[in-house]
């Protein structure tokens, strides 16, 4: 078992931002212009964040789960068998076609904010 600390923030009521940093002092989200704070002077909506370091720390620090997040790297791949979803020809294709458009069109690596095509 360990502690990993969920690190509660006021965002905004439509999840545009997080109210820390250069918005903390804000009253209003920068870019919906929804206001920050309730009646009561609460904030309107909370977003909880678990960091991810301490959470790869605590999994390497487990000697099971050290070795499965291995399996990857120490994987060997037999031509002509597919052993893994990933590895079906298909599904590499679409990566190889679809990952260079996403880096091309987006600033960000995250695909959290990226607009995929569901075609090719």
């Amino acid at each position: 078992m360990c502690s990993i600390a969920c690190w509660i923030q006021a965002c905004c009521i439509n999840s545009c931002v997080c109210f820390v940093g250069p918005y903390e002092n804000l009253t209003e989200c920068p870019n919906c212009k929804e206001g920050h704070y309730r009646a009561n002077g609460k904030p309107r909506k909370y977003f909880d964040y678990l960091p991810v370091i301490p959470q790869l720390q605590a999994m390497s620090a487990n000697a099971t789960h050290a070795k499965k997040m291995c399996y990857r790297a120490e994987y060997v791949h037999e031509p002509g068998i597919i052993k893994e979803f990933l590895m079906d020809p298909i599904i590499s294709l679409c990566s190889r076609l679809l990952f260079p458009l996403v880096k091309a069109t987006h600033s960000s690596t995250s695909l959290m904010n990226a607009t995929l095509p569901l075609a090719f």
